[in-house]
């Protein structure tokens, strides 16, 4: 179990965390037009930040994301933290979207840490595994805190498929949700940071935001990529078992859950038969809420911003109940890594 210190979150919806779980718990969607074409007058369709200017390339707009998501996660800190931060990051697969220079990215990332916070961020360990990467990221940093290798552990994500490279890419594959494709997604873009430490070490005037109670991480074995056999949501399934194994049966009985996957059919299927066999996880009747409804396919970014979202402070209704909100966040690779991750939210 880890202790949530602080978060940090740029989106297309929001430069803070707060401001983009708002704009997303309020509905707000901001797909644009783009100037890559999937048809004669049909443009594809993204959720990009309007800030970073169109012709930055992939692993510049991620570090503009990075960078400021970083800052609101480290600047809120008001205590003294260890000379260096070890960071696990998840960042884009190699063989997905454009080429991403991931020392240079880590480098940026490194040279813009607030003075205030007066440490040096090192690098713990580098998860590239798409969507499920974020939940091993996290499984890494239980490791690490559970072993006392540092009190404190950064665990961060990022990714842009909003890049003209990326999304002439996803056109030409015919991923993207168009006219000739109604099973497809929309590509999006953003970046998360949890500063993380373990049980117990905070005080009890401090509880952060949250915590997370158990990760996992497991493999599909017949993943999206390939579609000859159907899959039988082996991959998911293990992860969740495992989740319910680290948790126990209380604490894997969750109030909400929450997928970082696109709307395609292939895994709308591969969670309901994870869901028929861990109902007991679930609340009935059962329900899940993705953000790609929001902010699109984010990629790598997109199980930090899950988490995130999972974090926020409570809505009026849950303060009302007056207890923490549990919630499964779960994601999954087109290559077939899977993650997943209980988080209970502080009630204020």
């Amino acid at each position: 179990m880890m202790r949530v210190v602080s978060v940090g979150m740029c989106t297309p919806l929001g430069l803070t965390w707060k401001a983009s779980v708002a704009e997303m718990r309020a509905g707000t969607r901001r797909f644009v037009e783009t100037q890559v074409e999937l048809a004669p007058d049909e443009p594809l369709r993204a959720c990009l930040l309007p800030l970073l200017p169109p012709h930055l390339d992939r692993a510049e707009r991620m570090s503009g994301l990075g960078v400021t998501a970083l800052t609101e996660a480290l600047g809120v800190v008001d205590r003294p933290l260890a000379p260096r931060l070890p960071l696990v990051l998840a960042c884009p697969r190699a063989d997905e979207g454009g080429p991403v220079d991931v020392p240079a990215l880590v480098g940026a990332l490194q040279r813009e840490v607030p003075r205030s916070a007066a440490i040096e961020l090192t690098i713990a360990d580098i998860v590239r595994e798409g969507r499920a990467g974020f939940f091993a990221a996290l499984v890494r940093a239980e490791e690490m805190l559970r072993a006392r290798a540092t009190p404190w552990v950064l665990v961060g994500a990022l990714d842009s498929l909003c890049d003209l490279g990326s999304l002439v890419a996803l056109a030409r594959s015919n991923r993207v949700l168009g006219e000739d494709n109604i099973d497809g997604l929309l590509p999006g873009e953003g970046a998360a940071f949890l500063l993380l430490t373990g049980d117990g070490a905070l005080r009890p005037s401090s509880p952060g935001p949250g915590r997370i109670i158990a990760a996992a991480a497991g493999r599909e074995p017949r993943p999206y990529r390939q579609r000859e056999l159907p899959s039988l949501a082996a991959g998911l399934t293990q992860v969740l078992a495992r989740l319910r194994e680290l948790a126990g049966p209380a604490a894997a009985r969750v109030d909400q859950a929450l997928s970082c996957q696109p709307g395609e059919v292939f895994w709308t299927r591969e969670l309901v038969q994870g869901y028929l066999r861990h109902v007991q996880m679930f609340p009935e009747p059962f329900e899940v809420t993705s953000i790609t409804e929001s902010l699109g396919d984010a990629g790598a970014a997109s199980g930090a911003l899950l988490v995130a979202r999972a974090l926020a402070p409570a809505s009026r209704a849950e303060e009302r109940r007056g207890a923490a909100i549990r919630s499964l966040a779960y994601g999954c690779s087109d290559a077939g890594e899977v993650g997943a991750c209980i988080v209970e939210a502080n009630p204020t």
